[in-house]
């Protein structure tokens, strides 16, 4: 699934508009650029509230909180790989939604419905991750009982909590000796994001700890805020497996030095090529990827 068509109307903050995403290679990363107050995380934020509101994962009161009580308007044209196709009988290979958010409504083919409710790890279906800005401090997730039903319930939303629920995943595998699965993902992640970060496990406070350089252990929330960083995002997509996946990244350059989110944002794009990633930043050296389509909403402000 990768989004090849984007068009708001009416979402605050965020200038009215439609973006066409054309070829494979092109729509493989797209990068909203703007400065601070260029509408960019709005921009994004209301692509989750879109799939949220044909089938949300979880609760969607965030929504209201983002659109108030404007008459919202967005839609979106999806490419549809040939499981996707197969799995909801689809009669082409793109599928249109459209959402009015101020009424309540949508309009989808129920194939598309389907896909967008399912959240199934093991599945080549399409899915759809938001990784918010604000990813540290790292907070606890709330407690389901259910890990799966807890990554599926936060997944879209703008929550945070949910590196939390990835790092517990974690936490939990190294506590039982696993080398494999996720661990070995993280690790594999990490080498790639070149970090100089290694799993050590788990100390007797229950702390995820890592070596710096083969140095000494020390636990996540003692590593610098870009090498915490670099762990909860190789955590979270290690956990959350994506393939054939939209992921939304917000200003991923955060407490990062020059060009080392472009750096990581490549690393884990070359881990599983399938996906579509959706980047809102400030930084210019994201936007100068070589296959990155660039939406460039400091063009004209909002009004």
């Amino acid at each position: 699934m990768r989004l090849v068509r984007w068009s708001v109307r009416g979402v605050p903050g965020v200038r009215d508009g439609e973006w066409r995403f054309e070829g494979q290679a092109a729509s493989s990363l797209l990068v909203a650029l703007g400065p601070p107050a260029s509408g960019k995380t709005r921009w994004l934020s209301s692509l989750a509230a879109h799939k949220e509101s044909v089938a949300p994962y979880g609760a969607t009161s965030w929504i209201r909180e983002l659109l108030g009580t404007e008459p919202a308007f967005t839609s979106a044209d999806w490419a549809l790989t040939s499981d996707e196709r197969r799995f909801g009988a689809f009669p082409a290979d793109v599928s249109t939604t459209q959402v009015n958010h101020a009424a309540g409504t949508f309009e989808a083919d129920p194939g598309m419905v389907a896909i967008f409710d399912r959240y199934d790890a093991a599945s080549t279906l399409g899915r759809l991750f938001w990784i918010p800005a604000h990813r540290l401090p790292l907070r606890a997730p709330p407690s389901l009982g259910d890990a799966n039903l807890g990554e599926r319930m936060l997944a879209a939303s703008p929550d945070a909590a949910k590196l939390g629920a990835s790092v517990a995943r974690l936490r939990t595998a190294l506590r039982a000796g696993e080398q494999g699965g996720i661990v070995a993902d993280v690790q594999r992640l990490l080498a790639a994001m070149e970090t100089r970060l290694e799993l050590r496990g788990v100390n007797g406070a229950g702390e995820l700890e890592c070596h710096i350089g083969g140095g000494r252990r020390v636990p996540l929330g003692r590593l610098a805020a870009s090498e915490a960083q670099a762990v909860l995002l190789a955590t979270h997509v290690a956990v959350g497996r994506p393939r054939n996946a939209v992921i939304l990244v917000d200003a991923p350059e955060t407490d990062l030095g020059p060009s080392v989110a472009a750096g990581w944002l490549q690393a884990l794009r070359l881990a599983e090529p399938s996906n579509q990633w959706i980047v809102a930043t400030s930084d210019r050296a994201i936007a100068g990827l070589a296959d990155a389509q660039v939406i460039d909403l400091a063009a004209r402000r909002p009004s």
